[in-house]
């Protein structure tokens, strides 16, 4: 009996904690699920998204997906339980504690793979024609989710069901983990370090690296757009509003004085060192075109990793400190606010890739459409009707009379 009292009892979250839990997991649940989905569709039905880029955020919008299955549905059956119940069993604990570190690690590797990728690509263009190719990135992205498969593989075998000892209630169960705590202190503070705090370090660095080479070409962009002008195109002048974003079709020629020496070789014209006109006014606007490509990548990446350095911290900090003292920290509200910020993480990313990336955008706007409209006119799709092809031909006929009887009359 004095065993029986010094037991807990049975709790049940306030209904105002379940209320403001159930709904903004059901919300981030369809968006996420949804918007994830989308993205693969988009950058499977668009062959101009099919990048090295675009298929490591492919493999994050996965990992994104298995995160929010596994995670939210069993966070929301969770609010109207009693506190720590687990109702799927041992196995359904296993799986889900494998598959939540699965897709934790894979999201957190996939980022640092397109921040590489993009440093690559910027940085040592030569490299990245060998190295930044679809097939490889497949390839990185394969071995990546086998790596980290291997690695969350233990979890099956260290997690599982405990009996939840109540004083009022009994025959109830808890997904725990199975050895204990300070045996995983370690293990959890590796964790944080190799897929937290490791990739974010490795990006802040690559990505101001990244900065100051895309400020520099811009740089010299300017420069050769003021050096280089056509006598007959555009050229700069201090006072007026030629500049690189926005170049007017007609501006006074350079002066005598600018120099034309060593301009680089994606600016000149192949072929002829000396020649002006639109073909160089081309070049240079191919050029900037490009540059601007590639910064609005860049900015759109650095955003994804800030927010994931953002909406992981809580959670992640809390991990470390209950890690490290002897007694753990579990606030409700907090626990709540860092569980939803994890889950917005994996549902956000569709959101930044539609405002930050014009491409990504476009191709959703059509393939939205496509949908939207319902099936493609079945004509379009079959091809022209017989009463069509003889209208056509008969047209045809026609022309070819009517272009006859001109050529005679020329000739006559």
């Amino acid at each position: 009996m004095n065993g029986t009292r010094s037991l807990p009892r049975a709790t049940v979250y306030p209904m105002s904690y379940r209320v403001v839990g159930t709904v903004a997991d059901v919300i981030i649940f369809i968006v996420g699920f949804l918007g994830n989905i989308m993205i693969c569709a988009v950058v499977k039905n668009t062959k101009s998204l099919q990048t090295p880029t675009y298929c490591y955020l492919v493999s994050l919008a996965v990992a994104d997906i298995l995160l929010v299955c596994a995670a939210i549905p069993e966070a929301i059956i969770s609010y109207h339980l009693y506190s720590k119940q687990w109702i799927l069993g041992h196995a359904g604990c296993a799986i889900m504690v494998f598959i939540t570190f699965l897709a934790i690690n894979a999201g957190s590797l996939s980022i640092l793979a397109f921040t590489i990728e993009r440093y690559i690509a910027i940085c040592h263009p030569m490299l990245a024609q060998k190295v930044c190719t679809v097939s490889r990135a497949r390839n990185i992205i394969l071995t990546t989710w086998a790596i980290v498969c291997l690695y969350s593989a233990p979890w099956l075998g260290l997690s599982g069901t405990r009996p939840l000892r109540l004083a009022d209630v009994t025959g109830m169960e808890k997904c725990d983990y199975l050895l204990s705590r300070d045996m995983y202190i370690y293990f959890f503070l590796f964790d944080v370090v190799v897929f937290y705090c490791v990739p974010l370090l490795i990006s802040v660095i690559l990505y101001l690296r990244m900065g100051l080479v895309l400020h520099k070409s811009m740089q010299d962009l300017r420069k050769q757009i003021g050096t280089r002008m056509p006598l007959r195109g555009w050229s700069m002048r201090k006072s007026s509003s030629c500049t690189l974003e926005n170049p007017p079709r007609n501006c006074a020629s350079m002066s005598r004085g600018a120099s034309t020496k060593n301009p680089p070789k994606w600016l000149s014209v192949p072929g002829d060192e000396s020649r002006t006109g639109p073909s160089t006014q081309r070049d240079t606007q191919t050029a900037n075109a490009t540059m601007q490509s590639r910064c609005q990548v860049v900015k759109m990446l650095i955003v994804v990793v800030v927010c994931f350095a953002v909406l992981w911290l809580p959670y992640r900090g809390l991990l470390v400190y209950n890690s490290l003292v002897s007694k753990p920290w579990l606030n409700m509200w907090y626990v709540l606010f860092a569980k939803t910020l994890v889950y917005m993480n994996s549902a956000i990313n569709p959101f930044l890739y539609t405002v930050l990336s014009r491409k990504f955008r476009e191709a959703t706007f059509r393939m939205l459409a496509c949908c939207s409209f319902g099936r493609i006119n079945t004509r379009t799709r079959m091809g022209p009707s017989r009463s069509e092809l003889g209208l056509r031909q008969i047209s045809t006929k026609s022309r070819d009379i009517d272009s006859v009887s001109l050529a005679t009359s020329a000739t006559l």
